[in-house]
């Protein structure tokens, strides 16, 4: 079989995979919300699906163990489904995402969603990350001359705009002549403040400890006491129902999170499209990410585009297809999440909105 066919049924089987997400669109994990949310208030009582299923079970778990003595109180699911303002100060940066840290409130605990092995705690672009790092830093004691470094670093990233020709990944591994220069300054600027803030880990524990504990609570963002700031992670193993219930307001956990967590900072782009036909540039932007290293081994997604771009001869078809084989595997769980996902897995150059997220426990 020509290696064209194999790696085309590679495809299919992550398409094909992407049927089971249910008919009004949601992720998986805004699924799973809806469906604990409807089973806690007694209006979800029989599973027609798996998701459903292991919903109920989950609810019943949370109802005779860590959430007893709130049973009786209703649930609401806030998720995509509500916006919050965030506070004036937060907007300064010009930060204005008015989704909740909050995916679902159960007997009036606030809680933040997270269906594993999904492993990352945000995903912003320049202002969004630009407002949690530099917020966190006006509320820690560090010198001006640090405030200011940490600055400089989120003003190399790049705000939304188009290449002159050719997408990110092309003019950064050098496959294009007369290359955007902006792109390479701003990828030069991603890897140094990549390897910065993870210094930071070390030399800067408790601000990298406020760091993640706002990415994950939004109570700086929202205001400390909104129904948008999350007081809950409530982690659970997809199709095996176990609920992890843990307080963001124990340093013990926000201690472990940080130790799991290292700084990501690359490229997002979207090829750009004239009445329907591509142009061949790309709009781009700069993505600042908090997530586990094994997020990072799992995901690997220049690993894979490289995989299936590079020139193959028939010798190296076998070897090629096992590792096909092996991503496939790895990464189901997650390609389920959104169509994005698939995407990104394969490299297409293709117009579209991000909707994705990719949670830790």
């Amino acid at each position: 079989m020509k290696i064209e066919s194999k790696l085309q049924i590679a495809k299919d089987q992550c398409i094909s995979e992407l049927q089971t997400l249910n008919e009004r669109g949601l992720s998986k994990s805004e699924e799973y919300e809806d469906c604990i949310v409807r089973a806690w208030n007694g209006t979800l009582k029989k599973g027609k699906n798996a998701v459903e299923k292991n919903s109920i079970q989950l609810v019943n778990m949370l109802k005779s163990g860590a959430l007893k003595a709130v049973a009786k109180k209703p649930a609401d699911h806030l998720g995509t489904q509500k916006k919050w303002e965030p506070v004036s100060e937060w907007q300064a940066y010009g930060a204005t995402d008015k989704t909740p840290k909050t995916d679902i409130m159960l007997g009036g605990k606030k809680i933040s969603f997270k269906l594993e092995p999904k492993s990352q705690l945000m995903s912003g672009g320049k202002n969004e990350a630009t407002a949690t790092v530099m917020m966190c830093i006006k509320k820690s004691k560090v010198s001006a001359s640090f405030k200011k470094k940490a600055a400089e670093i989120f003003e190399g990233f790049a705000e939304s705009t188009f290449t002159k020709k050719g997408s990110t990944s092309d003019i950064i591994r050098g496959k294009l002549k007369n290359p955007d220069q902006r792109v390479l300054l701003a990828n030069k600027m991603h890897l140094e403040a990549t390897k910065q803030m993870n210094e930071w880990m070390t030399s800067k524990t408790d601000l990298y400890m406020a760091i993640v504990k706002e990415a994950a609570s939004g109570d700086i963002k929202f205001g400390k006491g909104s129904e948008a700031c999350a007081q809950f992670i409530l982690a659970t193993p997809e199709g095996n129902p176990k609920p992890s219930l843990n307080s963001l307001g124990n340093s013990g956990y926000i201690k472990k999170l940080a130790g799991r967590t290292n700084v990501c900072i690359k490229f997002k782009s979207e090829a750009q499209k004239s009445k329907g036909k591509a142009t061949g540039k790309f709009r781009y932007w700069s993505v600042f990410g908090l997530m586990t290293e094994e997020y990072e081994k799992i995901l690997d997604l220049e690993y894979r585009r490289d995989i299936l771009n590079e020139s193959i001869d028939e010798g190296l078809i076998g070897k090629i297809w096992d590792k096909i084989k092996s991503v496939v595997s790895k990464v189901k769980a997650w390609l389920l999440q959104s169509v994005q996902n698939v995407i990104d897995f394969f490299g297409w150059d293709v117009s579209v909105t991000m909707n994705n997220e990719i949670s830790f426990a």
